[in-house]
Parts: structure tokens; sequence; C-alpha cells
């Protein structure tokens, strides 16, 4: 029989449904059946993008005498991390504290009352080195609890109480972000690796909050700051931790050369990436950005999205089967010769690296696709002109592309969650204008109006999920579905969500958007601010809530996405920028001082945080481009956006400009008079005199604080 994750919206819960373990979806009353029953918690986090959590389902969940061992002396709950990212992070700080290192699946072993006392990751079925056999665990816990239920209770609310007093303790000494931003960029320079690209050794994941900082760092003249930014960026895009036919990012790189990839590909990492893509190429203007940029934008249309009702799905997954290991994306040499030309063969097979012996270790016929060599030096070994070359590989990577459409895809978990559909709408909104190459004929601006046009449609679909008083939920509803009263109201989806909504303003100057994002900017304030400065993960929870989910949380540490801090920050301080109140200046001003010390503690991990920090130091800025259209004011709008700066507002205004504006954009347009084409630049509360020339318009931008 079907277990109680079997009507769960979840896929992940889903598909634990069939298994002999009496699973509970995470809620209060399967917490009240721990106490009534006086038996511990197995809490069981993962994903369905998590190949190790598959894995032990199959070992030991799945598992009849495991499963019967669970039934008899737990009460077991499974969480989706994805579906509650505020159970996840608190339970990962509990098991990093206990045993050194979190990640999924996260096995943790609870009191009734939600207070950790032991856990860990992925425990093999049988002993193996240091790791015991799961079943040998489970009689061993449940027998200690049995035994010393009040030692064990009591061990366990100490562990819960210190973790608490880590997430609440005071600021140290007064500082301001400034003080530990030449800090920060040391350590990345320090840190970063010269040969490859990014930073740290294997596994190496993307750090795209910090990308988007030393990219705002070189669009202000830091030369160090942008060969680190570039040069990591085209590596990645190199290697194959970059799907190099169907476009994408999959999540991390098993090696420190961004070689062989784990192979799901995520929403939050995507929509990161393309964002930095974008910022590069209006930055560098490099062709390999833009290319890029396209690329992702392509697979995401593709499979990553609801194309009818608008929306972002959440992940695709990295294999068909427990067996699988990315075989839906490399390639043995024999399948490779069998689809292409000989010549296309001959070039393919040593671009890509394609050999007989590949870096699969299931299967090592398998190579993973990554640029081995240049094009224009392997062009001239094979004695090619370099447009041939590039014909030819254009021609093959089709072929290939077409014969892996034949192959059965991984998995993609259709559940839309609103942060992470938020950061693509604003990643997407980037692209539209951010993405123009130079000669840019019809067809390119249809593909940009396209980009923007559904994140328009799913910026409309995530906000009338909109409640005035209580935010946006964390997960959309779904066809026909209602909103269910468990979900969490996180911090990050209404900061992302009120980001995304300015960006659609920029865009469009459509005056419901801004509305928006002040509205839902009040609820931030209203909900989740801490007097003493900050933001809190989750409102404050009823006194008689589970243990550890009751305990306070400032998110401030990058991981995929910025910190929900930070994007909460940079939110208010544009605002100011538009509106000129000045509580959006102070509450911003309030928790970049009271952050600032537990910033310079995550180090690289806090980039976004720094970011929010510029942006508030530099103070409102905005560029008002306007005039009757045509060259003039393409080529203003041209030179705008080839110099990117965080928190910048950016506008392109018709000759008659609405009157339904932001106080401040009113007050500075009040200050033009004409109607030939210019660009106003104005920051605090004043405007320059208007530029009429690209030329004028960049030196404007450079010479901002």
């Amino acid at each position: 029989m079907p277990n109680a994750l079997s009507h769960e919206s979840s896929a992940y819960l889903r598909s634990a449904a069939e298994q002999p373990v009496d699973w509970q979806p995470w809620s209060e009353s399967a917490f009240e059946r721990a106490r009534r029953e006086s038996k511990p918690v197995l809490l069981d986090i993962g994903a369905v993008w998590c190949h190790w959590c598959h894995v032990m389902d199959r070992e030991s969940y799945e598992n009849p005498e495991t499963a019967a061992l669970i039934n008899r002396h737990f009460v077991a709950i499974k969480v989706d991390r994805d579906e509650r990212p505020d159970v996840d992070a608190r339970y990962q700080l509990a098991v990093s504290a206990l045993v050194g290192q979190g990640g999924w699946p996260l096995t943790v072993f609870l009191t009734p009352a939600g207070d950790p006392f032991f856990g860990g990751t992925y425990f093999p079925p049988f002993p193996h080195g240091e790791f015991p056999g799961f079943a040998q665990l489970l009689a061993s816990v449940a027998e200690a609890f049995a035994r010393q239920a009040q030692q064990v209770e009591q061990q366990a609310r100490q562990i819960t109480g210190a973790l608490k007093e880590l997430e609440t303790r005071a600021p140290g000494a007064a500082a301001q972000p400034e003080d530990f931003l030449p800090a920060l960029l040391a350590a990345a320079e320090r840190s970063f690796d010269a040969q490859h690209g990014g930073w740290g050794g294997a596994p190496k994941f993307p750090h795209p909050s910090l990308l988007e900082l030393l990219l705002d760092r070189a669009a202000r003249g830091e030369a160090a700051a942008g060969r680190m930014a570039f040069f990591t960026l085209r590596q990645m895009a190199a290697g194959g931790v970059y799907d190099q036919l169907g476009g994408g990012f999959h999540r991390y790189s098993v090696d420190a050369e961004w070689r062989v990839p784990h192979f799901e590909k995520m929403a939050a990492d995507n929509a990161e990436l393309l964002r930095c893509a974008v910022l590069a190429a209006r930055l560098g203007g490099e062709p390999l950005f833009f290319q890029l940029g396209r690329d992702i934008v392509r697979w995401v249309d593709a499979d990553l999205s609801d194309r009818e009702r608008g929306g972002f799905y959440s992940s695709q997954d990295a294999d068909t089967s427990l067996d699988d290991d990315g075989d839906f994306y490399t390639w043995t040499r024999a399948e490779a010769r069998a689809v292409l030309a000989p010549d296309e063969f001959e070039l393919l097979s040593r671009y890509y690296d394609i050999g007989e012996r590949g870096e699969m270790r299931h299967d090592p016929a398998r190579n993973v696709l990554f640029q081995a060599l240049p094009l224009d030096s392997l062009a001239e070994e094979l004695s090619l002109d370099l447009s041939t070359a590039v014909a030819r590989l254009a021609a093959g990577r089709r072929k290939l592309l077409a014969s892996r459409a034949g192959r059965r895809p991984p998995a993609v978990d259709t559940a839309l969650y609103t942060g992470w559909n938020a950061r693509f709408i604003s990643a997407y909104l980037e692209a539209a204008r951010g993405l123009r190459a130079p000669g840019e004929d019809e067809a390119g601006r249809a593909w940009r109006r396209g980009v923007r046009d559904f994140a328009l449609r799913s910026l409309d679909r995530l906000l009338a999920s909109r409640h005035p008083e209580t935010g946006l939920p964390h997960r959309l509803p779904g066809p026909g579905e209602r909103e269910r009263g468990g979900d969490p109201r996180l911090l990050e989806d209404q900061a992302y969500a009120g980001v995304a909504a300015l960006d659609a303003w920029e865009c469009t100057l459509r005056p419901e958007y801004w509305r928006a994002a002040a509205q839902i900017a009040g609820c931030i304030l209203t909900r989740y601010a801490d007097p003493a400065g900050g933001f809190f993960d989750l409102p404050p929870a009823p006194a008689n809530g589970i243990s550890l989910l009751a305990a306070s949380r400032k998110p401030l540490q990058d991981q995929s996405s910025p910190s929900a801090n930070a994007a909460a920050i940079l939110l208010l301080e544009r605002l100011y920028g538009l509106t000129h109140a000045e509580p959006y200046r102070a509450a911003a001003a309030a928790a970049l001082a009271a952050l600032a010390p537990a910033a310079r503690e995550h180090n690289l991990f806090s980039a976004a945080f720094h970011l929010a920090a510029q942006v508030h130091r530099r103070g409102p800025a905005q560029v008002l481009i306007f005039g009757p259209g045509g060259e003039p004011v393409n080529a203003l709008w041209t030179a705008a956006l080839a110099t990117p700066r965080a928190g910048l507002t950016l506008l392109r205004l018709p000759h008659v400009p609405p009157r339904d504006l932001p106080p401040a954009v009113a007050e500075s347009l009040a200050a033009w008079s004409g109607t030939e084409a210019c660009a106003l630049v104005c920051s605090g509360f004043s405007c320059q005199p208007p530029r009429h020339t690209p030329a004028e318009l960049t030196t404007a931008l450079q010479n901002l604080p």
C-alpha cells in the first residue's frame, strides 16, 4: 500500500510513495505522533535531482527488512529540500556541527521535539570503511534512545540551544562592510585557479555571486577583477561542466579542470550564470559571451520552462536510472563516428577529445564533451581555413544534438518555485536587453522580444499568487492546484520577486511593476525585519513550533543564488533611488551594519552582500535616455549598456515620458526641457548636464561614485 507521500505535490516525495517505509511528510502531526509513541524521528532530506538520494532509497529504504526496522523504532519523515529549504538549512547546520559536513541525502536523528542528536549524509547498507551499515546504525540509535531517552533528549536540547545561539549571536565590533571588501578581493586573488579558472579545487562549483561582484569591479576599471571573471567564464564554457551541445550548465565539476560534471542541471545555477554571461557580454563585448547567454536561453526554452503559461521549472535530473551516470550527455567514439561524416568526425573528435577511452568510471569508453583545443589552431593543423572549420563544427554539433534527442532524457522536475522563477525572470530581462550583438538584424530583435515577453508572462503568473499581507508562497500552485496552508513564506522568495518586479519596470515602465516591488518591500519590512538590523528567513514562528525550525536565521551566505539578505538590501536601495523614501535606506543601512561581521566570516560566500554594500555606499543613480528615437537614441542606449553597474536604474523613455513614474524619476525628468536625443545621468539628488553623444555618456558613467 502507498504510504502517506502518495498525494504530495513534490516529485521527490511521490517517488518514495511505494517504499515500505511508513514515510510522513514534514508536519506537526508527524512530530505529535513521535511524542505520543515516544519514538525518535528519522529525518531524510533529499531532492529529485540527487543521485545519492536515489541510491540510498534503493539500497535501504526499498529494503523490506530495513523498512521494518525503521517502522518499528522510528517515526520516518521525508523532506524535499527544494520544497522546504528552511528545514534543510537548519538541519544541514546541525549535521555539519555534529559530524563536520552536510550534503544530500541528509540523514538526521531527532527527538520527538525536533532536536537533532546524530546525523550524516549517505550511509551504505553494509559496513564500509569508517561507515557503519545503515541497518546497524538504525539498531544502535534505537537502542540508545530506548535506554537513555532522557540523556539523549537533554543533549539534543543543548545542541539546538547552541545552534540557536550561533544563529542569533550579537554582532561583533562595529564595522562597515567597506572595511572587509579589500580582504575579500585579496582572498579571491589568492584562491583563484589561474590555470583553470574558478576558486578552489575538486569538486569545483561555480561562484556566480562572486563573478557578478568581480564584473562590477571590472566595470569600475579594476583589471584584475575582470581577468578573473572573464577567464573563469571562458573556462567553464569550454568545459564539460557546460553542455556543449544542448546548452546550460551542470551543477558542478568533480575535477578542478571543469571537465567531468555531476550532470544535474539546476534552475538556480543557470539563472545566475545566464546573468553573468550577459553582464560579461555587455562589459567585454566578446562574441563568446553573447553566444553563451543565447545557448543557456535555448536550453531553458526547450527543457526548463512552461511555454504555455509562463514559468521556469526547478531542475533536470542527472541520470535516467541508478545504473546510469550521464549517459545521455556522453559519447563513445563509435557513437560519434556513426553520426558524423568522416571530415566532421576528424574535426569534432579532436575538438571535443572523443577518444577510445573517455572520462566516465562506470563505462570508460564514454567521453564527456569539452573543448580540448582552440578551433583556430586545430583548423591550422587540419589545413582548413577558419570559416570552413566553424561551419563543419556547427554541422557536426547539429548532427550530434539531433542524435542525442533520440535518447531517453533525464527527467525534469516541473515544480515552480517562486525564488528561482524570480531569478530567471531577472536574468531573462537582462538577456533581452543585453544580448544585443553588433549589427543585429530583425531576427535578433525578434528573439530578444520573445525572451522579454516570456519573462513578463512568467512574472505576471508569479505575482498573481501574491497575498497583499503575507507575500508570495515558496511554491507556485500548478494548474488546478490550490496553495497549501503549510507552505513556507521565505524571505528569499519575497526579495527575489521584488527585484524581478523592479527589473520588469525598468524594461516596460508599467507602473504596476514598481508598485508591486514597493508592496513586497513593505511586506519584508513588516514581517521579516529584525529591529536590531537584518532580515529573518521566516516570519516569527509560534512558540509551540518544532524546536529547531523556530530558530531565527538571517541568511547571509551565497549559494547558487545570492543570499536573501543581500537581495533584500539591494531591493530597498533600488526603491530608495526611485522614491527617496528614507525608511528604505535606513533599513538597508541597519542590515549592512548588523551583518557586516558575519559577512567577513563568510568571506567569498558573502560577495552578494558586498555588492549590495557597494550600491549603498555609492548612493542611488539613474540614467534616463530619451528623445525622438532613431540612431542617436540607439547609440546612447548602446553606450549605457556597455557600462553595467550594480544598482543603476537604466531607463529608455519615449519622447513623451509617461506620467505615472516613481517620484525620484519624475523629479529628474522635471530638470530637462528639450526635444533632442540625450541622456541624463543622475546620482544622489541631482542630475548632470544632458549628454548627447555616446562618448560623453561613457565618461559620465565612468565618473560616477
